[in-house]
């Protein structure tokens, strides 16, 4: 494209007759004099390059504006990530794109057939960052201790930057590449092993843990997910996943995890579970989702309706000293054009199992008490400190006789359902709002009509829930 012609260039429809024009102001572009206009021309086969009136010595030509192709011209002995993310600095927009080194002649190195070709050594050691505007692009430096990456340094000496020198602000950004994430996990499915005669005879494989994706029975992808690592750090941070579970079994034996944030970058933490108590593995949670029968009606009702049902990507989040399985469902009208549109969230924890719209009504289904997530902080309602329940404390008397009448009625609904995990729910919220009237009127629950609250007062005692599993999750969500 040539800007700052005096041609006004298009910036973005204001209505249905009106457009927004504008004029390229960047630094980014080749300044189109005598000379550069007479090269260009040939160069792309033009002549209106070198004619056109409109063209001044103040217009410049912007070429390879392709992010993947603009890298590949500049640093062609870099082997590039074919997927850039995007992030947003001080109100400007930049692309990081992840560069690796690579060779297939490593001594004494296992060979690997891999996205990048039949390598035995990689090193995620430069990060490209582009500036989308200006098209600039700065190479920084992460693994300094990589031979390869000193020689070209070394060559190029002012083309490489130290980490250090990257702006803070992109170095919140930076991710570890799930591409050689993914090389490294299935390394480890093996190299795992340190006893000598249990490595010999593969007594301990590993495999990557399965899911079902659509209708396909596929490897699990690694994941990023934002988690508080217990005993490791008090803050939130940013980590990789994968899950593994053992050869030719479905329970769940534990899971890699690499950090990504700035600080901890690259550090590798192995999770071991029990070989004594299983844990779910995931295609175990998958055949519980597949075998709930409210569950598996929606699905197949959906599907039949001209629309394609997508079951999204299985995360497995642990949670203090125990595991949630979070599985969103898309669906996807029939034709070339259409876009997936989110339509539930399922949320399953032991035997218990919630599907919902949003993951906080899922999660509140599964504790048996309203959950409220703010800015990705989970939060449940809680008693105040004198063990007066909250409502009494924001909610008017009117409100209040509204609110336990509301949550009667959908009790009821419940019950004649048979859905007993949410008839639990809302005798909860019921005894709630009634304790909160005793104290306003003298309303106790034996004037409402119609109440047993002697029975069913927890989800526990009708779905035959593990008590003790459930209080644990509830506890340490409190506590989170």
């Amino acid at each position: 494209v040539v800007t700052n012609t005096k041609i006004p260039e298009f910036d973005y429809a204001k209505n249905t007759e009106e457009n927004v024009e504008g004029y390229y102001e960047g630094e980014g572009g080749i300044s189109l004099n005598f000379f550069t206009k007479l090269v260009s021309s040939i160069k792309l086969r033009d002549v209106n390059m070198f004619l056109s009136s409109a063209i001044t010595r103040d217009s410049k030509l912007h070429l390879y504006r392709n992010i993947n192709q603009r890298l590949r011209k500049i640093a062609p002995f870099i082997t590039w990530d074919e997927d850039p993310y995007i992030v947003i600095n001080e109100g400007k927009l930049y692309w990081i794109a992840e560069g690796y080194t690579i060779s297939d002649a490593y001594p004494y190195s296992q060979p690997s057939n891999t996205i990048f070709g039949n390598i035995n050594y990689i090193r995620n050691s430069v990060k490209a960052v582009i500036d989308a505007y200006n098209g600039s692009v700065d190479f920084y430096v992460f693994k300094d201790m990589d031979p390869i990456i000193k020689v070209w340094s070394n060559i190029f000496n002012h083309s490489f930057k130290d980490i250090s020198e990257m702006p803070e602000g992109l170095q919140k950004h930076v991710l570890y590449p799930d591409d050689i994430f993914e090389i490294q996990a299935n390394k480890y499915l093996t190299y795992h092993m340190t006893n000598t005669d249990i490595f010999y005879n593969k007594e301990d494989a590993w495999n990557i843990g399965r899911e079902k994706y659509y209708d396909e029975e596929i490897e699990m992808e690694p994941y990023y997910t934002t988690i508080n690592l217990k005993n490791v750090e008090e803050d939130l941070e940013m980590l990789l996943i994968q899950p593994f579970t053992p050869v030719n079994k479905a329970v769940l034996n534990g899971w890699m995890a690499v950090r990504c944030d700035y600080q901890n970058y690259g550090q590798m933490i192995v999770y071991n579970f029990s070989k004594v108590s299983a844990v779910q593995g995931p295609m175990q949670v998958e055949n519980i989702i597949d075998q709930d029968p409210e569950i598996s009606k929606e699905l197949t009702l959906w599907g039949q309706r001209g629309s394609d049902v997508i079951r999204g990507n299985l995360m497995i989040v642990p949670v203090g000293d125990t595991l949630l399985y979070v599985e969103p469902i898309y669906l996807e009208a029939s034709g070339s054009n259409s876009l997936p549109e989110i339509q539930r969230i399922i949320v399953v924890h032991g035997e218990d199992i919630a599907m919902e719209k949003t993951f906080a009504e899922a999660l509140s289904k599964i504790l048996g008490q309203k959950i409220t997530i703010d800015n990705g902080i989970v939060t449940p309602d809680q008693p105040s400190d004198d063990g007066t329940d909250t409502p009494s404390d924001v909610l008017t008397e009117r409100e209040l006789i509204q609110k336990a009448s509301e949550s009667f009625d959908n009790a009821q609904a419940a019950l004649k359902n048979g859905d007993w995990a949410s008839y639990g729910t809302y005798l909860k919220e019921l005894e709630r709002y009634l304790n909160a009237l005793e104290d306003l009127f003298g309303v106790t629950e034996e004037s409402v009509p119609g109440v047993d609250t002697e029975e069913g007062m927890t989800t526990e005692e009708n779905t035959g829930n593990n008590a003790e599993t459930e209080t644990s999750l509830e506890e340490t969500v409190n506590q989170n």
